[in-house]
């Protein structure tokens, strides 16, 4: 007999929560509603089996015996998870560190503190006129963006969706798959970013534009209540960083009506992550990057991330020269080069916990099914525990 619940996908940073899961002999059999990349974290359980109490007990004493470690990833796990991996620096008076800042420089920081205005992508769906992805490619980021929130759905204020209500746009230095999807694409060479913002800016205060398309982009901004910019990694670097440039241009665009920016960031939980330093009081010191480089890391844990298959072959290689202890429901490059490997379940399918969506809206995460793998949170806390 098979049974049916409704579970949040931790696929991608939209959380998806209208995931129909079909469960029959205690395995799951179908899932419906979610994207590709959801769906195989649904139906494609990777749990071998090991020495649980054996492992955690070796990642004590490789934490124990370290004189400089480092605690990275964690913007794939849950709240709960990340709060006790902060205690657990804070017991070792080490580094502790995610992808948000080597991604995206300061911006979620800036969203975070206000200093940039957003909104929720709920906001997104029932009001926005226009949206604008910036160095951001959501088609493979997180697949169901644009059919929930940002162009084709029939919101509040929007019924007659994209055909009509809706305007979407793609700046970025190549066609990504977004770009074919979005009625514009405005192709931006690398590191011309602000130059764009400055002739945008321009052409709404009065100025001749450079081109039709941009004289185009610029009339739907002046026709638009509600905009939106979804800002990507590509976007960050193409401004080398520069916040100030970002919050001149945003303030800029609200002479015209109300706009917002929403981070497009990769991990499911990275947001939590920004909001959980913050709650802690918590600032990120030192780049775990740097000091992998420079040799100044002779341990670290690593927690829902592959930087093997992230990092430059320059810097990855430097995980072989130290000890690393790897928490992953998945065999991952980085897990085969790890000297401890502890898998753990799937926060929404095995276990479950809290996540925030890209937006700062805090979602439950319900286990759909019971399986005998321990949490992130679990793991991490006996490790707490023994230190």
């Amino acid at each position: 007999m098979s049974t049916q619940v409704t579970a949040t996908c931790p696929g991608c940073s939209c959380l998806c929560d209208d995931i129909e899961v079909v469960i029959e002999e205690s395995e799951i059999r179908e899932v419906g509603n979610a994207c590709r990349k959801g769906a195989s974290l649904f139906l494609n359980p990777d749990h071998p089996a090991y020495d649980l109490d054996a492992a955690i007990d070796e990642a004590i004493e490789i934490l124990k015996n370290a004189k400089s470690p480092a605690i990275f990833g964690l913007d794939n796990t849950t709240i709960e998870a990340q709060r006790i991996a902060i205690k657990i620096s804070e017991k070792l008076g080490c580094m502790i560190e995610d992808y948000s800042s080597i991604r995206y420089g300061d911006l979620l920081n800036f969203v975070v503190s206000s200093r940039i205005k957003t909104c929720t992508l709920d906001d997104v769906r029932d009001r926005a006129d226009i949206s604008i992805f910036w160095g951001s490619d959501a088609m493979s980021s997180q697949p169901r963006h644009l059919s929930r929130f940002s162009y084709f759905p029939r919101g509040e204020h929007k019924q007659k969706g994209w055909e009509f209500d809706r305007y979407a746009i793609s700046i970025d230095i190549y066609r990504s798959p977004t770009a074919k999807v979005c009625r514009e694409f405005l192709k931006v060479s690398p590191g011309q970013d602000p130059a764009l913002m400055d002739e945008i800016l321009g052409i709404l205060s009065g100025k001749p534009p450079g081109s039709k398309e941009l004289l185009k982009f610029s009339n739907e901004i002046k026709k638009a209540d509600f905009g939106v910019i979804f800002a990507g990694s590509g976007l960050i670097h193409g401004l080398n960083r520069d916040m100030d440039k970002l919050i001149w241009f945003m303030e800029g665009l609200n002479e015209y009506g109300e706009f917002y920016l929403i981070p497009m960031v990769k991990g499911y939980n990275m947001r939590g992550f920004v909001e959980m330093m913050k709650r802690a009081q918590r600032q990120i010191e030192g780049s775990f990057l740097r000091a992998l480089l420079d040799g100044g890391i002779d341990a670290a844990l690593i927690v829902g991330a592959d930087p093997m298959s992230d990092l430059p072959y320059s810097l990855s290689k430097k995980l072989l020269d130290i000890q690393t202890i790897v928490i992953d429901p998945r065999d991952t490059p980085t897990t085969e080069i790890a000297d401890l490997v502890i898998h753990t379940g799937i926060a929404g399918v095995d276990n479950g916990g809290s996540a925030m969506r890209m937006d700062g809206v805090e979602f439950e995460l319900v286990p759909c099914i019971k399986r005998d793998t321990p949490s992130d949170e679990a793991v991490l806390t006996r490790i707490l525990e023994g230190l």
